[in-house]
């Protein structure tokens, strides 16, 4: 019964933009009178993750997508005097780190409220061997802009959420394939090497690159870094110092490292026959990030 839009006018002169003016239109269909203001009616399955005066923060919907996606479907409303901003960090799902993508640079003026979605890719979950989703994690800040680089959390909390139900949730766990290197298996880490790759770059074809596709588990209940930066191929000796991954507590992800090749011919190192591999894992809700682990294992690829 109502709609806010801008009108814009602007002359140009040999395109480029010499004027512009522009006015918000505020639009009354029934007089502004007659305006009910609109309301989410918080459904049976919806989860409400913040239910304040200030600010409500629901979920709405788990979808499916036959384009590939999974969608998860939310309603936010700002009852605050500042613009709200949302951003979403460290997503997993049923235990597996993945990155959630379409939810950013979203912003709620005071009084009002709105519908947004963030999505999950299926062939990623898929290929990690997670075929339903039964488990939902992620941190999420409602924050605003309090002066010049001063972004302020309004709400920041860590939310879980269960589309089947608490008892149905399953945490991944990679079964070992006949390929895969077993590097490290404790009752905190767990470093497995699914593949390795000696090959050219695929921008500059004088230069090799190998590459370690690893998967990493976290089974501790503090975030942790791998730093996988020392490897030595066929005896000869690389160093990448960006080869560091950061791995939240009790979850897994996979992980590719590589090293350049820009000064050994192409031809001697065609065969990977021998890797050893230095392992650093460092406690990074430590203020030292004190290096919790540290050795070297002799890999037979």
């Amino acid at each position: 019964n109502c709609a806010l839009f801008t009108f814009m006018v602007e002359a140009l002169a040999e395109d480029i933009i010499e004027y512009s003016d522009y006015e918000e239109i505020m639009f009354y269909r029934y007089g502004r009178e007659n305006v009910v203001p609109y309301e989410h009616v918080l459904m049976e399955d919806d989860v409400a993750l913040v239910d304040r005066e200030d600010v409500k923060f629901y979920l709405t919907d788990f979808v499916q997508q036959d384009s590939g996606f999974y969608t998860v479907h939310f309603y936010w409303e700002n009852n605050t005097e500042h613009y709200l901003y949302y951003r979403f960090y460290n997503e997993s799902v049923n235990g597996y780190a993945c990155d959630s993508f379409w939810a950013e640079n979203v912003c709620l003026e005071p009084g009002t409220c709105g519908y947004d979605y963030f999505g999950f890719y299926a062939y990623e979950l898929e290929d990690c061997g997670i075929t339903s989703v039964t488990e939902i994690e992620f941190d999420a800040s409602l924050y605003y802009d309090a002066g010049i680089w001063q972004w302020t959390d309004y709400v920041t909390d860590t939310f879980c959420v269960y589309p089947l139900g608490q008892e149905a949730a399953q945490k991944q766990e990679r079964e070992l394939q006949d390929t895969d290197v077993l590097v490290l298996d404790t009752d905190e880490y767990k470093i497995v090497i699914t593949d390795f790759l000696y090959e050219k770059n695929e921008y500059n074809e004088k230069i090799m690159e190998g590459k370690l596709k690893v998967y990493l588990v976290n089974k501790t209940d503090c975030r942790v870094q791998f730093v996988l930066n020392e490897a030595k191929f066929n005896g000869e000796e690389f160093i990448d110092k960006f080869n560091s991954r950061n791995v939240s507590p009790g979850k897994s992800l996979y992980w590719e490292l590589s090293w350049d090749d820009r000064e050994r011919k192409i031809a001697d190192f065609l065969n990977l026959d021998s890797l050893e591999l230095t392992v650093q894992i460092k406690n990074m809700d430590d203020e030292k990030q004190s290096v919790i682990f540290d050795e070297s294992f002799a890999v037979i690829p």
